[in-house]
C-alpha cells in the first residue's frame, strides 16, 4: 500500500466594496475555520500585472523544434 502526502493551501480574495475592517474580519474567520500554518512567503504564487498599449502588436511567428527524450 502506498502512502501519499496530501497538502492543501487555500487562498482567498475579498472583492467588492469592503471596508478594511470587514476584510480583516473575513480573513480572521477563514483563519479560524482553517487553522494551520500560513504558506511561507517564498512558496507563494507571484502575481504580475502588465499594462499593454491598445495598439500593441503581440503576434509572433516562431518555428520551434522540440526533441523529446523517452525515459523508462
Amino acid at each position: 500500500m502506498r502512502n501519499y502526502v496530501i497538502v492543501l493551501y487555500i487562498e482567498g480574495l475579498g472583492h467588492g466594496n469592503l471596508l478594511e475592517e470587514e476584510a480583516i474580519s473575513l480573513l480572521n474567520m477563514v483563519k479560524t475555520i482553517f487553522s494551520g500554518q500560513p504558506l511561507p512567503t517564498e512558496l507563494m504564487l507571484k502575481n504580475n500585472c502588465s499594462c499593454l498599449a491598445p495598439d500593441a502588436n503581440l503576434i509572433r511567428d516562431v518555428s520551434v523544434s522540440i526533441r523529446l527524450k523517452q525515459t523508462l
